[in-house]
Protein backbone atom coordinates (compact mmCIF):
# COMPACT_ATOMS: atom_id res chain seq x y z
CA UNK A 1 0.00 0.00 0.00
CA UNK A 2 1.23 3.47 -0.82
CA UNK A 3 0.07 6.81 0.53
CA UNK A 4 0.60 10.44 -0.40
CA UNK A 5 1.01 13.15 2.23
CA UNK A 6 -1.72 15.81 2.11
CA UNK A 7 -1.30 17.30 5.62
CA UNK A 8 1.61 17.76 8.02
CA UNK A 9 0.12 19.29 11.17
CA UNK A 10 -1.53 17.84 14.26
CA UNK A 11 -4.48 20.19 13.79
CA UNK A 12 -5.31 18.30 10.57
CA UNK A 13 -5.92 15.09 12.47
CA UNK A 14 -9.63 14.72 13.26
CA UNK A 15 -9.07 12.01 15.86
CA UNK A 16 -6.74 14.12 17.97
CA UNK A 17 -5.99 12.52 21.35
CA UNK A 18 -3.37 14.92 22.69
CA UNK A 19 -0.54 13.52 24.75
CA UNK A 20 -1.91 10.03 24.47
CA UNK A 21 -0.13 9.72 21.11
CA UNK A 22 2.50 12.34 21.92
CA UNK A 23 1.45 15.13 19.62
CA UNK A 24 -0.61 18.29 19.81
CA UNK A 25 -2.50 20.47 17.35
CA UNK A 26 0.78 22.35 16.78
CA UNK A 27 2.80 19.22 15.98
CA UNK A 28 4.66 19.36 12.67
CA UNK A 29 4.94 15.76 11.50
CA UNK A 30 8.21 14.76 9.83
CA UNK A 31 6.70 14.27 6.38
CA UNK A 32 6.45 16.66 3.46
CA UNK A 33 3.41 17.52 1.40
CA UNK A 34 3.36 15.40 -1.73
CA UNK A 35 5.65 12.66 -0.36
CA UNK A 36 4.55 9.23 -1.59
CA UNK A 37 5.41 6.55 0.95
CA UNK A 38 5.07 2.80 1.35
CA UNK A 39 3.06 1.54 4.33
CA UNK A 40 4.89 -1.17 6.33
CA UNK A 41 2.21 -1.73 8.96
CA UNK A 42 -1.06 -0.36 10.35
CA UNK A 43 -2.86 -0.35 13.65
CA UNK A 44 -6.29 0.72 14.80
CA UNK A 45 -6.81 2.20 18.25
CA UNK A 46 -9.89 4.09 19.45
CA UNK A 47 -11.10 5.40 16.06
CA UNK A 48 -7.56 6.22 14.95
CA UNK A 49 -5.76 4.38 12.16
CA UNK A 50 -1.97 4.67 12.12
CA UNK A 51 0.45 3.87 9.31
CA UNK A 52 3.99 2.63 9.83
CA UNK A 53 6.09 4.62 7.35
CA UNK A 54 9.79 4.97 6.74
CA UNK A 55 11.10 8.46 7.43
CA UNK A 56 13.60 9.09 4.64
CA UNK A 57 15.31 11.92 6.47
CA UNK A 58 15.99 10.05 9.73
CA UNK A 59 16.13 6.56 8.13
CA UNK A 60 13.80 5.29 10.87
CA UNK A 61 10.29 3.85 10.97
CA UNK A 62 7.57 5.98 12.54
CA UNK A 63 3.82 5.72 13.11
CA UNK A 64 1.70 8.48 11.56
CA UNK A 65 -2.04 9.25 11.73
CA UNK A 66 -3.76 8.09 8.54
CA UNK A 67 -5.57 11.44 8.23
CA UNK A 68 -2.32 12.98 6.98
CA UNK A 69 -2.47 10.86 3.81
CA UNK A 70 -4.54 9.63 0.89
CA UNK A 71 -4.09 6.11 -0.40
CA UNK A 72 -2.54 6.03 -3.88
CA UNK A 73 -2.07 2.25 -4.18
CA UNK A 74 -4.49 -0.02 -2.31
CA UNK A 75 -2.44 -3.20 -2.84
CA UNK A 76 -1.29 -4.98 0.32
CA UNK A 77 2.04 -6.80 0.21
CA UNK A 78 2.05 -10.60 0.21
CA UNK A 79 2.66 -12.25 3.56
CA UNK A 80 0.88 -9.56 5.53
CA UNK A 81 -0.85 -10.68 8.70
CA UNK A 82 -3.75 -9.35 10.73
CA UNK A 83 -3.95 -9.48 14.51
CA UNK A 84 -7.13 -9.10 16.52
CA UNK A 85 -5.81 -8.41 20.01
CA UNK A 86 -8.72 -8.20 22.37
CA UNK A 87 -7.96 -6.54 25.74
CA UNK A 88 -4.81 -4.94 24.32
CA UNK A 89 -4.04 -1.24 23.90
CA UNK A 90 -3.79 -1.92 20.15
CA UNK A 91 -6.78 -4.14 19.40
CA UNK A 92 -6.14 -4.44 15.64
CA UNK A 93 -2.82 -4.54 13.80
CA UNK A 94 -1.77 -5.39 10.22
CA UNK A 95 1.68 -5.85 8.81
CA UNK A 96 4.60 -8.18 8.40
CA UNK A 97 4.72 -11.36 10.45
CA UNK A 98 6.69 -10.13 13.45
CA UNK A 99 4.65 -6.92 13.73
CA UNK A 100 1.51 -8.98 14.21
CA UNK A 101 2.60 -12.23 15.85
CA UNK A 102 5.29 -10.96 18.24
CA UNK A 103 3.52 -9.08 21.05
CA UNK A 104 6.72 -7.12 21.83
CA UNK A 105 7.82 -6.12 18.33
CA UNK A 106 5.64 -3.00 18.12
CA UNK A 107 7.01 -1.61 21.40
CA UNK A 108 10.57 -2.74 20.65
CA UNK A 109 10.46 -0.91 17.32
CA UNK A 110 9.25 2.29 18.99
CA UNK A 111 12.06 1.94 21.53
CA UNK A 112 14.54 1.41 18.64
CA UNK A 113 15.72 -1.95 19.98
CA UNK A 114 18.43 -3.38 17.71
CA UNK A 115 16.70 -6.71 17.06
CA UNK A 116 13.41 -4.97 16.17
CA UNK A 117 15.15 -2.60 13.77
CA UNK A 118 16.93 -5.54 12.13
CA UNK A 119 13.60 -7.31 11.54
CA UNK A 120 11.98 -4.08 10.30
CA UNK A 121 14.72 -3.39 7.75
CA UNK A 122 14.59 -6.99 6.51
CA UNK A 123 10.80 -6.82 6.04
CA UNK A 124 11.02 -3.31 4.58
CA UNK A 125 13.41 -4.58 1.88
CA UNK A 126 11.01 -7.43 1.04
CA UNK A 127 8.03 -5.08 0.80
CA UNK A 128 10.00 -2.56 -1.27
CA UNK A 129 11.07 -5.34 -3.63
CA UNK A 130 7.43 -6.40 -4.05
CA UNK A 131 6.35 -2.91 -5.07
CA UNK A 132 9.36 -2.37 -7.35
CA UNK A 133 8.71 -5.65 -9.20
CA UNK A 134 5.09 -4.79 -10.11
Amino acid sequence: MKVKCIHTLGKDVTNYYGDRFLYSEQTQFSVELGDELTVYGMFQCENSLRFLLHNKRSNKPNWYPSELFVITDHTLPPNWYFGDRKNHKIPAIWGYEEMVLDENHYEDLIEREAHAKEVYFKRKAEIDEFFESR
